[in-house]
């Protein structure tokens, strides 16, 4: 009886840490508030039909993502404290791409973890770059790439060991003209997992990096606020805890996003959109709804199916209407030219009679009037030779 209670004890204990791993370490955020929430601190650009990038508005030839804060090691791994207003939304959500034609681009996505970026190391130096959008988390594998990525140079930022975990490190990356050597001597890492639902960016193991600097490492605490003041009403560098701002259900529906403020560009060439492997549109909703919407969507497109079908109907018969009435009126008309044409040779023959008619007449004239000046000339002559013999 005693063993039945301590497993119903220890069950019902591990149901309610489940629980409470999911209210505090569950992430997924509306993506639809991320187009009203940055569009104060940069410009979304659209790169195809309902397909958005955005893209900071201080970024410059210089500028990168994950290059101004600091690292921190908490619970979730290695977690990036960003001194820069949109780093709640672009450095813990979303994928960030480097377009040879608009440069560092961000594409948002629904899923949070303490930072989004590959690592590389050796005994000297350690750097991380951003992650691509081809790379999505998966629970049991970690990060999986949609295809065969090697980012180059131009993302990583790297430092020596004994700045990793200061709070200026920006002083301390190493030059652009030289990360090109450090990259080609050091190895590549990706360390994600997932540990009571929530996602752990192991990286470069604690461990490891606190032999390197010689000093061990505290686990901070991650303070979670649903309030944008509370994240932003304090100098982010000065700033010693670290804050976590997620909204909350009531901002999200407040929020709104006027589109024609979006600017219109281009699609990203170099992006194989058909590889992106995040969430760039929302689909956080619940079963019932998207039960809901599958049944409306099956009945429009029975509905649609059956209009087309009516209208190819109603296009055949009238086909086959027009074909018909096309068929009796060339009838008609074939009738028509050939009774015209039988009445012309008719009309061509009664004037043809006329006018033989006509001649003949003229010619009966002509040879009466000739006879009768013929026969009076006789007469004449006749007179003469009497008269000549009677005188004779």
């Amino acid at each position: 009886m005693k063993n039945l209670i301590i497993l119903t004890a220890v069950v019902f204990g591990l149901i309610l840490s489940s629980i409470n791993a999911k209210t505090i370490y569950s992430r997924d955020i509306d993506v639809n508030y991320f187009y009203s929430a940055l569009e104060p601190h940069g410009e979304w650009i659209e790169i195809g039909y309902d397909d958005y990038v955005w893209r900071p508005y201080k970024s410059d030839y210089n500028w990168r993502p994950y290059a101004d804060g600091r690292w921190e090691w908490t619970r979730n791994g290695w977690y990036w404290v960003s001194y820069e207003s949109f780093g709640w939304a672009t450095y813990h959500y979303g994928r960030w791409y480097n377009d040879d034609y608009y440069g560092w681009v961000w594409m948002p996505d629904n899923v949070w973890a303490p930072s989004w970026v590959e690592w590389r190391y050796n005994d000297s130096y350690i750097g991380w770059a951003p992650l691509p959008p081809y790379a999505r988390f998966n629970h049991r594998n970690g990060i999986h790439f949609s295809i065969s990525w090697h980012s180059g140079h131009v993302y990583w930022n790297f430092v020596k060991y004994n700045h990793f975990v200061s709070h200026n490190i920006h002083h301390h990356y190493v030059d652009r003209h030289y990360v090109k050597n450090v990259f080609s001597k050091t190895k590549r890492r990706t360390n994600y997992f997932s540990e009571n639902n929530r996602i752990v960016n192991g990286g470069i193991s604690r461990r490891y990096v606190e032999n390197k600097i010689g000093r061990k490492l505290s686990t901070r605490k991650i303070s979670r606020t649903d309030n944008y003041k509370d994240y932003s009403s304090r100098d982010l560098k000065s700033r010693q805890s670290i804050v976590d701002y997620r909204p909350n259900e009531r901002t999200i529906k407040k929020s709104t996003f006027d589109r024609t403020n979006v600017t219109k560009g281009r699609a990203l060439k170099s992006l194989k959109n058909d590889k992106v492997a995040i969430n760039k549109r929302n689909n956080v909703k619940r079963s019932s709804e998207t039960k809901i919407t599958k049944k409306t969507t099956s009945r429009i497109e029975k509905n649609s199916r059956k209009s087309i079908d009516k209208k190819n109907k109603s296009n055949k018969s009238y086909k086959k209407q027009s074909k018909s009435n096309d068929i009796k009126t060339m009838k008609k008309d074939s009738s028509k030219k050939r009774f015209e044409k039988k009445a012309e040779i008719k009309n061509n023959k009664k004037s043809a009679k006329k006018e033989v008619t006509k001649k003949s007449a003229s010619r009966t004239k002509i040879n009466k009037k000739s006879y009768s000046k013929k026969s009076l000339e006789k007469k004449n002559r006749s007179k003469s030779n009497t008269s000549r013999t009677k005188r004779s």
